[in-house]
């Protein structure tokens, strides 16, 4: 199952059904089952918002018990749509979709950005604690056993539409990456191939190869990890 890392007091808005949209700066192909995962950070001004504060009071929450670092509930990914333009009362979506208030409080929806419409929630009970570290807030494992983490300036071998790309992992503000000329179109969001399997995030058909700093001649901090960034 794909998996997406939301921060709080966003992931358990959707959790709750008050937020039906992620906002992000990208767009994704993906559809179907979704883990909600919330990041170890918490917006504790925006948990101050009269919206969010609410509709978080309403089921029992404040900005003191917000679950971190697990997956708070699996939802259906059932449409990605492109914001088009703003509105009296909101935003426009492509397709003639507008979005209301509070919906427009709980994400970011200024034009050229895109809307990740989720539906089907089911909250878990009881948060699954997952074991994910973040490097930027983001950060994922590849395919093999032993769980080698995945960091920005990796080199990796991605099996994409059913080709072998090598890539490098990088961050760009919003998210990770991989990068090859090979690939369509020269990227590849991370979010589209990431799968959670109820413990990890992992990428999958990604083989950890390398690392830039490596192939710089750059030797890793005494001590470090073979993938902790130099």
């Amino acid at each position: 199952m794909k998996a997406i890392t939301i921060i709080q007091p966003w992931a358990t808005l959707i959790a709750i059904e008050a937020k039906q949209y992620e906002t992000r700066s990208w767009p994704t192909k993906h559809r179907g089952e979704i883990a909600i995962h919330a990041g170890k950070k918490i917006d504790k001004d925006a948990c101050k918002y009269p919206e969010i504060r609410a509709a978080l009071e309403q089921h029992g929450y404040t900005v003191d018990n917000l679950p971190t670092g697990a997956v708070v509930a699996i939802a259906k990914l059932t449409n990605c749509l492109k914001s088009v333009d703003t509105w009296t009362d909101g935003y426009e979506l492509e397709g003639n979709r507008l979005v209301y208030s509070p919906e427009y409080e709980f994400g970011d929806f200024e034009p050229g950005r895109y809307a990740w419409e989720t539906s089907d929630v089911k909250m878990l009970m009881k948060p699954l604690a997952a074991n994910v570290k973040w490097l930027q807030y983001a950060g994922f494992h590849d395919e093999s056993g032993d769980q080698v983490e995945v960091f920005e300036g990796d080199i990796v071998e991605l099996g994409y539409e059913d080709e072998t790309h090598t890539c490098e992992v990088k961050y760009e503000g919003s998210g990770f990456m991989f990068v090859a000329d090979s690939l369509p179109d020269g990227y590849l969001w991370a979010s589209e191939v990431i799968e959670f399997d109820g413990s990890y995030c992992r990428a999958e058909g990604v083989r950890v190869v390398g690392n830039v700093h490596s192939r710089q001649g750059l030797a890793p901090k005494e001590g470090a990890d073979k993938h902790e960034p130099v």
